[in-house]
């Protein structure tokens, strides 16, 4: 795996965290796995280190954080990948890395009902290597419908810090924005719910829009494995939906144009579905 380079002029602790977390894309998928189970995205294996994806922000990564939406009493499941680098460039000098290790009770602010694990089951993601964290579970309270903020905790050790440098993520020195993990009500229709291998899995290999944000008008690009009509809905944060379309998309790489009108300055969750699964993103209209 290939070194990192940090600008000398940086502070230490800045440098080390830095380059463990330059962080972009994310992945979550519908697999065969148990729920509380995860797989390294192979995509990513050889990439510089991370944490993917990187968090929400409305300026440096809209398409960002925790993309899909939890149901009260539904199965949820969401996967972070990590890629730990195996040394660290500070000044021209190259320096090893040993491992970074999430804390005892790492995730905050999960609805209750919700867990998490990792794969290596110890959570210590050595220099070198990948692995990934597993959001799981169900949220259980009707208290914990709404916005919750999580943030990761964990050390980095290396050489220079053989006790562990304490990391927090986010982090807004080093990878502004959040992880807002929505819980709306039971049966809300955008909501991204776990199934399993029995399941059907969803036609649409990738979705996104751009610019994101946007003020007028933003293109989304979906690629497809079937043609077919695929239903379009916008809703607000809330989960109210307030507007749905049916697309007419053929097989491979499609476009539409999405025009905000009136909608009002703020962030849009939208979902892409086949009729069978689906899909969700959010958009940001600033006018």
């Amino acid at each position: 795996m290939p070194a990192l380079f940090i600008n000398p002029k940086m502070s230490n602790m800045k440098k080390y965290l830095l380059s463990l977390l330059a962080l972009t894309g994310f992945f979550f998928s519908l697999s065969a796995q148990q729920i509380n189970e995860c797989e390294v995205d192979a995509i990513y294996q050889d990439t510089s280190a991370g944490v993917y994806p990187l968090p929400f922000d409305a300026d440096l990564n809209p398409d960002g954080g925790i993309t899909d939406t939890a149901c009260l009493d539904e199965y949820f499941q969401f996967v972070f990948t990590v890629v730990v680098g195996d040394t660290i460039t500070i000044g021209g000098t190259s320096i090893p890395i040993d491992s970074v290790v999430l804390d005892a009770n790492a995730i905050s602010n999960l609805p209750e009902g919700m867990s998490y694990s990792c794969n290596p089951g110890s959570c210590s993601f050595a220099a070198g290597d990948a692995g990934c964290v597993v959001i799981y579970g169900k949220a259980v309270n009707p208290s914990d419908i709404g916005a919750h903020d999580l943030v990761i905790s964990g050390k980095l050790y290396s050489p220079f810090t053989p006790t562990g440098a304490p990391l927090q993520f986010p982090n807004p020195d080093l990878a502004p924005g959040s992880y807002t993990l929505y819980v709306q009500e039971q049966g809300s229709p955008n909501c991204s719910i776990w199934v399993d291998v029995n399941e059907p899995v969803s036609q649409i290999e990738s979705f996104r829009n751009l610019p994101n944000p946007f003020s007028g008008t933003t293109t989304l690009e979906i690629i497809t494995k079937k043609a077919g009509a695929y239903n379009f809905t916008l809703y607000s944060l809330l989960g109210e939906p307030l507007q749905t379309h049916t697309l007419q998309l053929t097989e491979g790489f499609n476009q539409w144009t999405f025009h905000a009108g009136q909608l009002p300055d703020g962030m849009y969750i939208y979902t892409l579905s086949d009729g069978h699964a689906q899909v969700s993103g959010r958009m940001v209209v600033e006018h």
